[in-house]
């Protein structure tokens, strides 16, 4: 018996056959399909963008006894259409596992490309690159949603001077949801799942990280539509060293484009005190982990 998966390019969904069963998988859909397996099973997946076995991850194109007979444990098979959603499982390999996904390259179940040859690495390097060098559009922020530590609500912080962190993740949180979110509605414990941060329990994650790192995590959120937070490292006005965070909500020609929550203005990261005198990026935040 011999099992296939192809793209139907009149409705662009996907369908499985097999001699006795026909299921199909719309755009944009996530289903799980149910297929007897023999041992001597043989898979032929040309144009499938994402589909795994039992506990690991597929391998696009050719699909050999060997990787069936591995992958194939529980005779179960979830196929995604190219237009769905993916959650990340490892947030922090987001920029990568978009870069593979709009390649056309699969990934392993951290979210890290299969890279197979080289013609793999070429589609995912370009992919990748294309997200590190493009301009984003800012995105709308409401006047409401820019929050300022140093104004004359401090959302009930006795140090609002020292909570850039939250009133960031406020203004990031407003411009996901499309509502006012303000600081005093954010929760602040956080723990650390050996991934990264989890900030508060409103979906946020932040990453400690080199700067190149950091630009590569911001941008794949603002290639995905998303905000991120930026943390920054450098010397205050009075020219001792500080940390500070803001909302990335843009970037052209290279530079961020930035909600800064120690006043609530909206400037680029290169006029941000912190940052301007000499400063780094040592960290970033996501509000999402879809991609």
């Amino acid at each position: 018996m011999s099992v296939s998966l192809e793209i139907l390019n009149n409705n662009n969904s996907y369908r499985t056959t097999t001699a006795a069963t026909a299921k199909s998988v719309k755009a944009a859909e996530s289903k799980s399909v149910s297929i007897p397996v023999e041992e001597n099973a043989e898979k032929s997946v040309p144009n499938v963008d994402s589909f795994v076995h039992g506990g690991g991850s597929a391998k696009y194109g050719a699909y050999s006894k060997t990787m069936a007979m591995r992958d194939n444990k529980n005779f179960t098979i979830a196929v995604k259409s190219r237009n769905s959603t993916d959650t990340a499982r490892v947030p922090k390999n987001i920029p990568y596992s978009l870069a593979a996904k709009r390649a056309g390259i699969s990934r392993d179940m951290n979210g890290m490309p299969r890279i197979s040859g080289s013609s793999d690495y070429n589609a995912f390097q370009t992919q990748l690159n294309k997200i590190k060098n493009d301009n984003y559009r800012k995105m709308y922020v409401n006047s409401s949603w820019k929050y300022s530590q140093t104004g004359t609500n401090n959302y009930g912080y006795d140090n609002a001077g020292g909570s850039c962190a939250t009133f960031a993740l406020a203004t990031a949180l407003s411009i996901r949801e499309g509502y006012k979110i303000t600081p005093d509605k954010i929760t602040t414990n956080s723990s650390s799942d050996g991934q990264g941060t989890v900030f508060s329990n409103h979906g946020a994650y932040t990453f400690r990280c080199t700067e190149d790192e950091a630009r590569l995590g911001i941008d794949a959120q603002l290639a995905l539509g998303h905000p991120a937070l930026i943390h920054t490292s450098g010397k205050d006005k009075n020219n001792k060293p500080s940390e500070h965070w803001a909302t990335v909500i843009g970037k052209e020609n290279g530079n961020y484009r930035i909600i800064d929550p120690w006043d609530g203005t909206e400037r680029d990261l290169s006029q941000m005190e912190i940052y301007k005198k000499g400063g780094s990026i040592i960290g970033y935040g996501i509000v999402s982990d879809q991609y």
